[in-house]
């Protein structure tokens, strides 16, 4: 299997393309350019390509602004996004107009109604809802999938814990978990507060809407939205990606030489952040417990939020060795990766690369199907 690290600049667009033809990706957005993000596509999939699950760890256009594009240049099997409840997606629609964005553009119905926006899409003549959407596990709701499940098997509501293959016959699995940001909910009021937003109605999408229509309305609403300090996510998911039972080797290519170079004791297994924010001890001790059966076997972490100094805390960091990446726009206009989060990796001599749009920033690595 090749893990590639696609140079989407400030957005993420990861794949895992196997030797059998499976294909799976983790987000699919850019902040930096919709035609980098439409070329890459295609340069990485022939049309018509089968996409056997894409997973989004926020419904945002850095990481799935791309989507679309994406959907209609492949044909996708199955979609995970984390699941928003309807405050949730009111202020993460806020977040979309903010930045550009219109209520009813693709990404506009992804936020809001996500299986009425992909249901466009219909996969080879399957009637298996195209999307999941993944909750919070919670003390009153426990995940019921308590085994590995196929890619296309889990319903268009799951609980954070289940475990996906894309294949029966391989040692390879999936695990995402959503995690509810209450922090940023309530900064996110303090600031629509400070900007005089009644609370009532900027908490449902439709009334949400009504306000944006209002000149004066809307004026403030960009002004509670820039009062907000870091970047805003209401919920994130994070993907396990590896081996169940067993360790491979793993692979770096070197972009220079086109060669590839073993590592000798940095596991096979990768976590996705998205944007949660590790900062906070909760999330960090539900990341260990969510995970603590495959932490053993990961050795490669993509950092939350492009390297957000907000959402980072070293202790996140492996004490053996490991591999950190960050995606961001090579001009680094939003501040990340911040320089005190890639001080805090390097000082632990953990080799670190930086994925920006620039194709010579591409990270590629090997999974191979022998044991270490």
């Amino acid at each position: 299997m090749i893990r590639t690290f696609q140079p989407v600049g400030q957005g993420t667009f990861i794949t895992e393309q196997f030797e059998k033809g499976q294909n799976v990706v983790f987000d699919c957005g850019s902040d930096t350019s919709a035609r980098l993000m439409a070329d890459l596509v295609k340069q990485n999939f022939h049309e018509g390509e089968v996409i056997d699950g894409v997973f989004l760890s926020s419904v945002d256009r850095e990481h799935a602004s791309g989507l679309e594009i994406l959907m209609g240049w492949c044909r996708v099997k199955k979609v995970f996004l984390p699941f928003l409840h309807e405050e949730e997606r009111a202020y993460t629609l806020l977040k979309h107009l903010c930045e550009g964005g219109q209520p009813d553009d693709f990404l506009g119905r992804l936020i809001t109604t996500p299986k009425t926006a992909l249901s466009a899409w219909q996969v080879m003549d399957a009637k298996l809802p195209v999307v999941t959407q993944v909750a919070e596990e919670t003390d009153q709701v426990k995940n019921v999938f308590d085994a590995n499940l196929p890619m296309y098997l889990p319903p268009w509501k799951a609980i954070s814990g289940f475990r996906v293959f894309v294949d029966e016959n391989m040692d390879w699995v999936y695990q995402p978990e959503t995690y509810r940001q209450r922090e940023r909910m309530e900064k996110m009021k303090e600031c629509l507060r400070a900007s005089e937003i009644p609370l009532e109605e900027a908490a449902s999408v439709e009334t949400l809407k009504h306000l944006w229509d209002d000149e004066e309305m809307q004026s403030r609403l960009r002004k509670a939205y820039q009062r907000f300090e870091g970047p805003f996510c209401a919920v994130s998911m994070t993907v396990y990606a590896g081996p169940e039972s067993a360790d491979y080797a793993l692979y770096e290519q070197f972009t220079e030489e086109g060669k590839w170079s073993y590592y000798t004791r940095i596991r096979s297994g990768c976590i996705y952040t998205g944007n949660l924010q590790v900062s906070g001890e909760g999330p960090r001790e539900r990341l260990k417990r969510h995970y603590q059966s495959y932490l053993p076997r990961v050795g490669c972490w993509l950092l939350p939020g492009h390297g957000s100094e907000s959402l980072f805390h070293e202790e996140i960091l492996p004490k053996r060795n490991a591999i950190v990446v960050a995606t961001a726009d090579n001009e680094c206009a939003t501040g990340e990766p911040h320089g005190q989060v890639v001080k805090s990796i390097m000082q632990r001599q953990i080799p670190f690369y930086l994925v920006t749009e620039l194709p010579g920033s591409t990270v590629r690595f090997y999974v191979s199907e022998v044991l270490v």
